[in-house]
């Protein structure tokens, strides 16, 4: 099978928008499809059997890069698109798929619609600029892969996507990544890289502050009230706060904001717990990559409801501490920093739980919804 894949992957900002392409084009290789990959910035390694083009990472396409896609496009005689986000179908997506006649799969990782409709921040003018982006988008796919039964459920009641259009594929981790791999110097490296003092404690959020997203922003002021909690209950903690983005004001000096950070498996490694800190306004449309990545690394998670959206087999108390106020989220921090034997009981449940999300498995789901879509 022969794909085009129209994603935003930047290797030079590899957040969410990025890990679910760059995996799923791993595994499609794998599995002996050849593809040609639109994103705005490659892989410097590159992948097996895939081709790319790069389209830069500002906005709007310019002239020349169109003609470099349109052509590459008719000479590399795909099978089938697939398209990660309704931006990337409208902007390009709908084009191709009408130009080539070929069918198209897109993978909806969250829907921008239900994110600021959430989030109680946006104006109506915007929403409902979503609204039609997403309608346009689903209209016009074959086939819709969803992340979430909750993204499911939201698709068919606002959108009236029919069931027989939707597969749900979530998002995945890779687990070669994490765990003993890694080793003490290396950890040790990362600490006084980052500064942060020998004999702290290290609870972890993974935040990258996006414009566009505003999820990780709303989750981080609300964490911060937690934070003022934990202070006052222990003198021996860094607050270590992973992306890039806009700085929010910190409530006290405990909080280390490290940037965008490469080595992430060597970041986690380092911590002691992670948060998952997503009150309900904070919507993320499926499994949020940094859940997964958490419990990769086997460390003990705390979580609101919504931070754990998606992971329908996990339950509280054993494979993560549920705390949905800030009182509560301090306290489990604490339960988990304090007790070790929760620490080992929770963590290592959490590993196993990550087992289930290998990318390789969840790239053959994907393989085989876009070869049902060829057979249309």
């Amino acid at each position: 099978m022969r794909i085009i894949m129209i994603s935003g992957l930047d290797a030079n900002h590899f957040y969410g928008s990025s890990t679910r392409p760059y995996y799923l084009n791993r595994s499609l290789s794998a599995s002996g499809a050849k593809v040609l990959h639109i994103c705005p910035e490659p892989p410097r390694e590159g992948i097996a059997n895939t081709s790319f083009v790069r389209v830069g990472t500002r906005s709007k396409l310019k002239v020349v890069i169109v003609c470099n896609i349109l052509a590459r496009s008719c000479l590399f005689h795909a099978d089938v698109l697939y398209v990660h986000q309704s931006g990337w179908m409208k902007a390009l997506g709908i084009r191709l798929s009408h130009l080539l006649s070929k069918p198209v799969v897109l993978d909806m990782h969250g829907s921008v619609t239900q994110e600021l409709e959430e989030s109680g921040l946006s104006e109506p003018s915007r929403i409902k600029n979503a609204e039609e982006m997403d309608k346009r988008a689903l209209a016009a796919a074959d086939k819709i892969i969803v992340v979430s039964l909750e993204l499911k459920q939201f698709l068919q009641t606002r959108f009236a996507v029919p069931a027989e259009r939707l597969v749900l594929v979530p998002n995945g981790v890779d687990l070669s990544s994490y765990g003993s791999s890694i080793a003490e110097q290396e950890i040790d490296s990362m600490r006084a890289l980052l500064g942060i003092q020998r004999g702290n404690r290290i609870v972890t959020f993974t935040c990258p502050r996006i414009e566009r997203f505003m999820s990780n922003e709303i989750a981080l002021k609300w964490f911060f009230e937690a934070v003022k909690i934990l202070d006052s209950r222990r003198n021996d903690l860094t607050v270590l706060i992973l992306g890039g983005g806009k700085i929010i004001t910190p409530p006290s000096s405990s909080v280390l904001y490290s940037g965008f950070v490469e080595n992430l498996p060597c970041a986690l490694a380092l911590s002691d717990v992670c948060v998952l800190p997503y009150p309900p306004n904070a919507v993320c449309g499926g499994v949020r990559n940094k859940a997964l990545e958490y419990f990769a690394a086997g460390k003990p998670v705390v979580s609101t409801t919504e931070g754990i959206r998606g992971i329908q087999e996990a339950a509280a108390g054993r494979d993560y501490l549920l705390a949905d106020n800030s009182e509560d989220f301090a306290q489990r921090i604490v339960d988990a920093i304090s007790d070790e034997t929760l620490a080992l009981k929770i963590g290592s449940n959490g590993l196993a739980l990550a087992k289930h999300y290998e990318w390789a498995v969840l790239g053959q789901k994907v393989y085989d919804t876009l070869l049902l879509a060829t057979r249309k």
